[in-house]
């Protein structure tokens, strides 16, 4: 049985520099991972995927097997220097897993929720943190030309 982190919500203020600084400059051990890696991952025992694009668009559809974490923007401005509020007490204990965020992506703007996030869960202590740039709307363009 998975244990979760008894943490409350943890507010985190990011700040990056430049304010154009690309995502893969990220502190710390944050990885951008592919449409490919996600794949292998999904369904491992230590694999975790986190949905940091709110619960309307979780319920419409999500990875398989990914958790909803609440998300929030605290603050306006520029999106680098902005404040946010995640839930990280979703996670698992274990701060050795493997846990992957993702948002809507491809683009850095509508991927940079899940790349926060990764760094919260860094900033937090976990040592295997993933994002997933290509987000949701990638992984479903990705299985729809498998279909085809």
């Amino acid at each position: 049985m998975k244990r979760l982190v008894s943490a409350s919500i943890i507010i985190v203020l990011i700040s990056l520099s430049p304010a154009s600084a690309a995502l893969n400059d990220s502190p710390g051990d944050v990885k951008e991972i592919t449409l490919k890696e996600a794949e292998t991952l999904i369904g491992k025992k230590d694999a975790y995927f986190f949905d940091v694009r709110g619960d309307s668009h979780y319920v419409s559809g999500h990875l398989p097997g990914a958790v909803s974490v609440p998300f929030e923007w605290k603050t306006q401005g520029e999106i680098t220097e902005r404040e946010c509020r995640i839930d990280l007490s979703v996670l698992p204990e274990d701060k050795e897993s493997i846990v992957v965020f993702y948002s809507f992506g491809p683009t850095t703007l509508k991927s940079y929720k899940a790349y926060k996030a990764a760094v919260a869960a860094v900033q937090a202590g976990y040592k295997n943190v993933c994002f997933l740039k290509a987000g949701y709307d990638g992984w479903l363009n990705s299985a729809q030309a498998k279909r085809q």
